[in-house]
């Protein structure tokens, strides 16, 4: 019984903590959904306005594609573990000191269309247009939990922040829209403050193409090879995932741990309920006698039924409180599995010793139930 509490109340810890996670949102919709990395050579590509030129190209000819819902390139795509990270200011601070840490954030660089091709929701304001384009005013959008960070119960809309310095000065950039914020490095995993830059006012020769279709991925991804191709022979061969794989992928170890541990509860349960029956029948065979002098001197059936239970549930409560203390200590050491949840979770405790008890008064009830019904005469005189 004992060791039966502690795989159980360790299964439904890790159970509640996979639902946790399965109902965590990644802050953008992965269905319909591909990404591939394409890196286009410096040698041939040496500045700005030719990475500028040949996105922009891509671009327009996957939007033209059938079946092609939306098309955007960036340097930062959820869930992938490709993320420009750093530090930035925000106007109106004091200097940092040396040895200060200053706020952090993911800093993807995207094209217009990328948060509707990623299925992130604005909050606020406007996405990036044709107004965000190298020659236009330095801009920025932001993330809900950057607002909750560092513009908290103000409106950020309006607000100027610096992701980089020219020659020691910060270059300011407004802040003209709020998203929902994305996990960039799995589920579990600590979220950081984003902002995001436009890719026109900060290209490179690193990308990550990302399309929004509908029909077959497969057929997509050809197509969208093709066209990159057929600016590009050299990167032609890029590979494109589908991000609802991506997503999925990051949950199996948790499901496998989680399926393991609540498929040795339930034997532990099982295995304990039967053997609870069987040294309960036994006990009840050896005190045939007993219990037949008992009704044999007027003794209700129903009073031998709680004399078996509770002599049986008397010693059955020091399992499970053993079962307890075992799964207090168990459950502290497995707390980095836990998401969510507490290793300490009160409704996981209550709800395990509920199912404890349910099973010993089932595994005792019947032997107690078969020694009510035993004829006095016949255990008399067998005996």
């Amino acid at each position: 019984m004992a060791i039966a509490v502690m795989l159980l109340i360790v299964a439904v810890l890790l159970i509640r903590s996979f639902a946790n996670v399965m109902r965590l949102d990644p802050g953008f919709a992965p269905a319909n959904l591909v990404a591939g990395i394409i890196s286009l050579p410096p040698s041939r590509y040496p500045d700005e306005e030719q990475q500028a030129r040949f996105f922009e190209e891509a671009l327009r000819r996957i939007h033209a594609l059938p079946g092609v819902v939306s098309a955007s390139v960036s340097n930062s795509v959820p869930m992938t573990g490709i993320n420009d990270q750093g530090g930035f200011r925000i106007e109106g601070l004091p200097d940092l000191v040396p040895g200060q840490q200053g706020p952090v954030a993911n800093r993807p660089h995207v094209s217009a269309d990328y948060f509707d091709t990623m299925g992130i929701r604005l909050i606020k304001g406007r996405f990036f247009d044709e107004r965000d384009s190298a020659s236009g005013a330095a801009v920025a959008i932001v993330s809900d939990l950057a607002v909750e960070a560092y513009w908290p119960n103000e409106d950020p809309i309006g607000k100027r922040l610096s992701v980089r310095a020219v020659n020691g000065q910060p270059v300011w950039r407004e802040i003209v829209g709020v998203v929902h914020a994305t996990r960039h490095f799995g589920l579990e995993a600590r979220q950081l403050a984003e902002i995001y830059i436009p890719y026109a006012q900060s290209a490179s020769a690193f990308a990550v193409l990302t399309v929004r279709y509908r029909g077959d991925a497969d057929q997509i991804i050809r197509a969208s090879r093709r066209e990159v191709g057929s600016l590009d022979p050299e990167q032609a061969g890029f590979a494109m995932l589908r991000m609802d794989n991506v997503v999925s992928a990051s949950r199996p170890t948790r499901r496998f741990h989680t399926l393991v541990l609540a498929i040795c509860a339930a034997l532990g349960v099982f295995l304990a309920s039967i053997r609870l029956y069987g040294v309960t029948a036994y006990n009840v065979r050896r005190r045939t006698r007993e219990i037949g002098l008992r009704l044999a001197l007027g003794a209700r059936p129903s009073s031998v039924v709680r004399m078996v239970l509770t002599s049986e549930l008397r010693i059955l409560a020091i399992g499970i409180v053993a079962g307890l203390i075992g799964a207090v200590a168990l459950s502290k050491a497995l707390a980095s599995f836990l998401f969510g949840v507490t290793p300490l979770d009160r409704i996981t405790f209550a709800l395990v010793i509920a199912v404890a008890m349910l099973v010993a008064v089932a595994a005792t009830y019947l032997p107690g139930r078969w020694a009510a019904a035993i004829d006095p005469a016949i255990s008399l005189r067998e005996e």
